[in-house]
């Protein structure tokens, strides 16, 4: 974008974002100048929600008569703590509506501008002042899930880091790493024993791991049939292989559902005597239901595993076709996929697993021991190039 006077003109750009809760700074980026500008509200449902309470509760204070007639101290004492909750709220809400955050790089500064309504806040920094852009984990914005950021790193303060960029995927990050020090002019940190060692953006590039996965599913990727007994549904469906497995009760859940049977059973023997308070009764019928509910849904799940070039995903099936507990990870940042054993104690189950450094897809507690290898072989011959 060019600006009248002969001023400098600017790339401007709005941070791209992705479904995984990862954004990208500078996305698209090839050259500075770069102003990014970021007007998305963010954070506005919980201010939202809590103006909306504070209006309706004196609203059904001053609608109810006789409860504010029984007692006006209490009626009047939670009328303006709503007031005060709503104000409060009101605030907030504006700030997340009309926040607007504008990052300006420059080839020998950064800029940066954060106002909403009439408050502002700035500061500028030269790049010289920053040692480097590093990756490291972070929570996204849930404050549940961790993701790998991309952060400007300052040589004097954290109050001046920036992130630049965040994903689940670390190979992805390591690669817009190498762009982003090329576009900065300044090295990548990478930990090393020794701690952050600066590298150029071929360094960067040099030190990936060098697995490379395929681009996509072979026409002539025909796996082998899985072993005998093994209860395993194959199946190739949009580039990837498919795996499910219908589940049996297996030990565990032989174990839980005859714990419920036997102590309804206790209960109902104590319960049903003469004499006995009928509370027991009603326990002893919940715990048998509870029983009888585990012995079906146990046998009504199908676990299921996708597995493409590029992603291996894992969720559940349910009997009235839900789908539940679904995990996802990039086939670059797996770096092992193995047989090993998940959950603490007695309840410890050998799974295959592909591991990443931030999440592990399990899968096939209830596989023999050649099924699991197979589904082990299977995943490597997919993923690998």
């Amino acid at each position: 974008m060019a600006r009248a006077g002969g001023e400098t003109s600017f790339t401007v750009c709005e941070p791209a974002r992705d479904m995984d809760g990862g954004f990208d700074l500078l996305s698209g980026a090839d050259r500075l100048p770069v102003r990014v500008v970021n007007r998305r509200a963010a954070g506005w449902a919980a201010p939202a929600l809590r103006l909306l309470v504070a209006l309706l509760f004196p609203t059904f204070i001053l609608l109810s008569e006789d409860g504010a007639a029984e007692d006006p101290d209490a009626a009047i004492v939670g009328i303006v703590f709503c007031g005060v909750l709503g104000l409060l709220s009101a605030v907030s809400l504006l700030r997340s509506l009309t926040l607007r955050t504008t990052w300006t790089f420059l080839p020998d500064r950064v800029e940066f501008v954060q106002e909403w309504l009439l408050r502002r806040r700035a500061w500028t920094e030269p790049l010289a002042a920053y040692r480097g852009i590093a990756t490291e984990r972070k929570t996204d914005g849930t404050g549940k899930r961790s993701v790998h950021a991309l952060t400007l790193v300052h040589r004097h303060t954290d109050r001046r880091n920036l992130v630049l960029s965040a994903a689940r995927s670390l190979a992805a990050l390591r690669k817009r790493q190498a762009g982003y020090a090329r576009l900065l002019n300044l090295p990548g940190l990478i930990e090393t024993e020794q701690g952050l060692e600066g590298l150029d953006p071929d360094g960067i590039e040099r030190s990936m791991p060098k697995r490379v996965v395929a681009d996509k599913l072979p026409a002539s990727f025909d796996p082998a049939p899985p072993p005998e007994g093994s209860r395993l549904k194959v199946a190739i469906e949009d580039d990837a292989l498919v795996l499910r497995l219908p589940w049996a009760l297996g030990v565990t859940g032989i174990v839980g559902t005859a714990i419920l049977f036997l102590t309804g059973g206790l209960i109902g023997i104590v319960g049903f005597a003469p004499h006995r308070p009928t509370g027991l009764r009603e326990m002893s019928v919940t715990f048998l239901a509870a029983g009888a509910l585990a012995a079906v849904g146990l046998n009504a799940v199908t676990e299921e595993l996708r597995v493409s070039p590029g992603r291996i995903s894992k969720c559940w099936h349910l009997l009235w076709g839900a789908r539940v507990g679904g995990l996802s990870v990039c086939a670059e940042d797996v770096t092992d996929v193995s047989i090993a054993r998940k959950g603490p104690g007695i309840w410890r189950s050998r799974t295959v697993q592909a591991v990443t450094e931030i999440e592990t897809v399990h899968f096939g507690g209830a596989l023999s021991r050649d099924a699991k290898l197979w589904v082990r072989d299977c995943i490597i011959a997919v993923i690998s190039k």
